[in-house]
């Protein structure tokens, strides 16, 4: 008997595969309407053999420092239950891109990760994971406030909204924070109501982690925030994107907090970035085609090789585990 208030799984997908199709086709309208798309195509093709091509190889040897920061972050808080060498933990960073890739909103990736560790620390390290996904998500909500707050006052399109906007976000900001350093006075306050919250089983795992190890994680996320700004403003003036660090400043954390926002999964991910970066890059780039290629750029680079390099190393799990 299916629990009231529940819905059908079918409706969340459906709910997903019209947001996907509703930004395909805001795709296929803004290219349809390019002007000299083959002209920007061939002029694209030449910045490969010009000096401009040292930003692509900027954005690429970025890669392997945000995977190895991700996966510091992970080993970081499985510390106090389990240690492994990093090389482990780069391997399950991998492996939960792969498996991510054909997950709703990248699940996956919890389940990935815990391949490689033994059956006791797995549920050890799914929280692990959900952790550190929240320090990361701080990040990003804490950097969009800024970036509405101080950078975006000279876009035309969020003067009416701006105030508004700032103040949701830094209540969103609030409100995550204290769940990620204060888990046990939450957790001590429901149960002084005697309630019963969804959420208790991570605030008991949660408020385990000493701050310190909490402050190491947060600080490491915005190092990797940070890679993921150089590495999408590189790829911007690699394709051609006018030099302009103030729009760099204000836009591309907006472009990161809504691709979180947006649920989405494998066959819509592509049309939800590609919307997205469309929206709110095109006026800068003066193209909708170089507007959207430092977006989907960054996808291959950040998880499309990371999850090919994932799949190899779960081909050699299956093997071992079948030996």
């Amino acid at each position: 008997m299916k629990r009231k208030g529940t819905y059908p799984p079918w409706l969340s997908v459906a709910f997903k595969l019209g947001f996907g199709l509703l930004f395909f086709g805001f795709i296929y309208i803004e290219l349809a309407q390019e002007e000299n798309l083959r002209a920007r195509w061939q002029h694209l093709q030449l910045r490969w053999t010009g000096v401009s091509v040292k930003y692509f190889l900027l954005a690429l040897m970025f890669m392997p420092l945000n995977i190895g920061l991700e996966a510091q972050k992970w080993r970081r808080l499985m510390v106090p239950m389990v240690t492994f060498k990093a090389f482990l933990g780069i391997r399950a960073i991998c492996t939960g891109l792969t498996v991510s890739l054909f997950t709703p909103n990248r699940i996956g990736e919890f389940a990935g990760r815990i391949l490689y560790l033994q059956g006791r620390y797995r549920v050890a390290g799914i929280f692990a994971t959900f952790i550190g996904s929240l320090a990361q998500y701080i990040v990003y909500w804490l950097v969009a406030v800024l970036a509405l707050y101080w950078g975006s006052a000279g876009l035309p399109w969020l003067t009416s909204w701006r105030l508004v906007l700032v103040l949701l976000g830094s209540s969103g900001v609030i409100i995550l924070l204290t769940f990620y350093f204060g888990a046990n006075r939450i957790l001590f306050w429901l149960r002084q109501k005697k309630w019963k919250a969804p959420f208790m089983r991570f605030l008991v795992i949660s408020g385990r982690y000493p701050r310190k190890i909490l402050l190491t994680v947060l600080l490491l996320a915005c190092c990797r925030f940070l890679i993921f700004c150089v590495q999408l403003y590189a790829l911007m003036l690699f394709v051609g994107f006018p030099v302009n660090h103030h729009l760099a400043f204000s836009l591309i954390p907006l472009l990161f907090i809504a691709q979180t926002l947006i649920p989405s999964f494998v066959l819509t991910d592509l049309g939800v970035r590609g919307g997205l970066a469309l929206f709110l890059f095109e006026p800068w780039a003066g193209s909708a085609m170089l507007a959207l290629l430092p977006s989907y750029m960054l996808w291959l680079i950040n998880i499309i090789f990371p999850s090919f390099l994932g799949w190899l190393s779960l081909l050699q799990w299956r093997a071992s585990t079948k030996k």
